[in-house]
C-alpha cells in the first residue's frame, strides 16, 4: 500500500483575526511577472506593484515551500507553507478565521501582537520538532485573492521573534482543500462517505481510511488517508491520488467524530476500508456508479479482536517479508496479483521464525508469507497459534 505524507489540523484556540474588506482595485488583464517585483503590463497600463517571490527563513535558515495548501475546517482554515526533504518536512501552519461555507476569494486578514491572537505552528524536523508561535510573538497578513475549485492564489507577510530570524513573504499558490465536513455535491461523485465509531480509544489512535479494487475501466485503483488522532481534538488529513490527481480521500476528527471521504472515485468494484495501528480493522465492499454518493459507516470494536502469533519456516531470501491475514470466504472483489498485501499485518525481519499480532478482528483468516499459508480463526480476547507450511494440494 502507498504511503503518503500528512497534513494536520489542529485547532488549539478561538480566532480573534479581524477581517478586512479588500480595497476594491482592479487587476491588470493581462500581465507577467519581473524580477523587481512589480507588474509589467502586456499593453498601455501602469505598472502596478505586486508582492515578491515567496521566500522566508526559519531559525535564520532558508526556507522556500514547495509544497502550499489552504486547508478548511468548520470554522476555521490554515494555509500550511511546507518544504520535504525525505521523510524530514518543515513547515508553518498560519489559521484564519474562513467558515467552510464562504468563499476564499477577496479575504484579507491582518492579526498578531497580543495574547490572545491564534497561535501560528512550526512544525521542522528533529526532537522538538512542534513549535507554537503565540500572538505576542508575531504578525502577519495574508490576502486571498482568487479561488476556484483545486486553488487559492493570495499574498502573506509574516514575521516571528519567536525562533528568532523567521519571517516568509510573497505571493503564493495554494491546493484549496476544504473542510471535511462541507456539504457533499454533484462535483464529489462518486463518492464513499461516513462516520468512523472507534470504541473505547486510546488517548492517541493511529488511523487509516482506504480503497482498493477495479474500476469499471479495467484498471485498478487505491488510496489511503492517514491519521495520527488526539481524540477530541480538531484535525484532517487529505491525501492526493497520485495516478488520478481529482481524487482525493480524506480522514478527520471534528472533536466529537471520526468521519472519511474518497472524493471522486472511478466508477468501479471496491474494498473501502479502515486500519487501525496498521491492521485492517472493518471493511466493505462496494459498487459505484458515476454520479453516485455513498455512504458507509465503519466499526472499530478493540473487545471484538484476538491475537495470533505465527509461526514461520526459514525464509529462503535475505530481505524483509509480508506477512498477511486474507479473511476467509470475505466477500472481495478479485484485486488481482499480489492482493494479499493489502491485508497486511506485520514486517517479518531476516532471522525471526515467529510473528505476534495484536488486535486482529474476530474471525477466520488465511495468513500468508511468501509462498507460506495457512489457516487461522482468531477468537475475540484470546492468543491462538499457527505453523505456516507449503500450500496444500
Amino acid at each position: 500500500m502507498r504511503c503518503r505524507g500528512l497534513l494536520l489540523l489542529s485547532l488549539v484556540l478561538a480566532l480573534g483575526c479581524q477581517d478586512k474588506k479588500p480595497d476594491g482595485s482592479a487587476p491588470a488583464a493581462s500581465t507577467t511577472n519581473t524580477p523587481t517585483g512589480t507588474v509589467e503590463p502586456i499593453g498601455p497600463g501602469p505598472k502596478v506593484a505586486t508582492a515578491p517571490p515567496l521566500a522566508g527563513t526559519i531559525d535564520g535558515k532558508e526556507f522556500r515551500p514547495t509544497d502550499i495548501s489552504l486547508n478548511g475546517i468548520r470554522e476555521m482554515a490554515f494555509v500550511m507553507f511546507t518544504v520535504r526533504d525525505g521523510a524530514d518536512e518543515t513547515s508553518i501552519h498560519i489559521p484564519v478565521p474562513l467558515k467552510e461555507d464562504e468563499k476564499a476569494g477577496g479575504k484579507e486578514w491582518s492579526f498578531g501582537g497580543k495574547i490572545d491572537d491564534p497561535p501560528v505552528t512550526i512544525l521542522r524536523p528533529g526532537k522538538d520538532n512542534r513549535v507554537d508561535v503565540f500572538g505576542q510573538d508575531y504578525t502577519v497578513t495574508v490576502k486571498l485573492k482568487t479561488q476556484t475549485r483545486e486553488a487559492v492564489e493570495g499574498e502573506i507577510d509574516f514575521v516571528a521573534t519567536k525562533p528568532p530570524g523567521t519571517n516568509l513573504k510573497g505571493a503564493f499558490r495554494a491546493k484549496f482543500i476544504r473542510s471535511p465536513t462541507a456539504p457533499l455535491g454533484p462535483d464529489d461523485a462518486p463518492c464513499v462517505h461516513g462516520k468512523i465509531v472507534l470504541k473505547s480509544p486510546k488517548k492517541t489512535e493511529k488511523l487509516a481510511a482506504g480503497f482498493v479494487g477495479i474500476g469499471s475501466d479495467g484498471k485498478p485503483s487505491s488510496n489511503e488517508a492517514l491519521l495520527q488522532v488526539s481524540i477530541g481534538q480538531v484535525m484532517h488529513t487529505a491525501m492526493p491520488n497520485p495516478d488520478l490527481p481529482s481524487q482525493l480521500s480524506v480522514l478527520a476528527s471534528t472533536g466529537e467524530t471520526l468521519l472519511y471521504r474518497h472524493l471522486n472515485m472511478p466508477p468501479g468494484d471496491y474494498v473501502v476500508y479502515v486500519r487501525r495501528d496498521t491492521i485492517m480493522s472493518d471493511w466493505k465492499r462496494v459498487q459505484i456508479k458515476a454520479g453516485e454518493l455513498r455512504e458507509l459507516d465503519f466499526t472499530i470494536d478493540p473487545a471484538n479482536t484476538g491475537e495470533v502469533v505465527v509461526t514461520l519456516p526459514a525464509a529462503t531470501d535475505s530481505s524483509e517479508t509480508s506477512l498477511a491475514l486474507v479473511p476467509l470466504k470475505a466477500d472481495l472483489p478479485d484485486l488481482g496479483l499480489g492482493s494479499s498485501q493489502y491485508f497486511s499485518v506485520a514486517t517479518v525481519k531476516m532471522g525471526e521464525t515467529s510473528v505476534k499480532v495484536s488486535g486482529i478482528p474476530a474471525g477466520k483468516y488465511r495468513a500468508v508469507r511468501g509462498t507460506d499459508e495457512a489457516e487461522v480463526e482468531v477468537v475475540a480476547g484470546k492468543s491462538v497459534s499457527v505453523t505456516l507450511g507449503p500450500p496444500r494440494k
